[in-house]
């Protein structure tokens, strides 16, 4: 079957099965929440932790995902992606306190690590600038970890988003 739509009417298009997979758009193998207080977070995808919007310097990114500290996110992959690339921050919601460190892991191995993340804001108002984009070798990779730590002794305001989270292929 083919529908024909005007250009103005699409919002969003996703290729599936194409070189770009964003994280979500696919389902963790794996999600470990330690409560905090009695409380769990779980994950959110295309939002912050709190179902809100992704934003982090004051910049809404439309994909991503949100998850508190204390969280453990696992995927299985399939060998065949060559990258991932993504961006991290605190969400602006979790101003002034929030913090939290971060890492990648891949086969068991930490490749990646973000110490001390804050909510990012502009020296004398001028704009944030936006977290840098990173990129992991996961050539041949089955097993993809992202992890969201406090940063402290506590973990109130511990917002994470993992922005533009996706897997490459060659």
């Amino acid at each position: 079957h083919s529908h024909k739509v005007e250009a103005k009417q699409i919002t969003r298009m996703q290729v599936l099965g194409g070189r770009t997979v964003f994280l979500s758009d696919i389902d963790p193998s794996g999600e470990k929440q330690e409560t905090f207080m009695g409380a769990t977070y779980p994950a959110r995808t295309d939002a912050n932790v709190l179902g809100g919007p992704l934003m982090v310097g004051g910049k809404v990114y439309a994909r991503g995902i949100g998850v508190h500290t204390r969280s453990v996110l696992t995927y299985a992959l399939d060998g065949t992606f060559d990258a991932l690339v993504f961006r991290v921050g605190l969400d602006d919601s979790a101003a002034p306190g929030g913090a939290a460190n971060v890492a990648v892991a891949v086969d068991g191995k930490t490749v990646w690590q973000g110490e001390h993340l804050r909510v990012v804001r502009g020296a004398n108002g001028d704009a944030p600038t936006a977290p840098a984009v990173q990129t992991v070798a996961l050539k041949g990779a089955h097993t993809l970890v992202l992890r969201a730590e406090s940063d402290g002794k506590m973990d109130v305001l511990g917002r994470v988003d993992w922005l533009n989270i996706a897997l490459l292929r060659p």
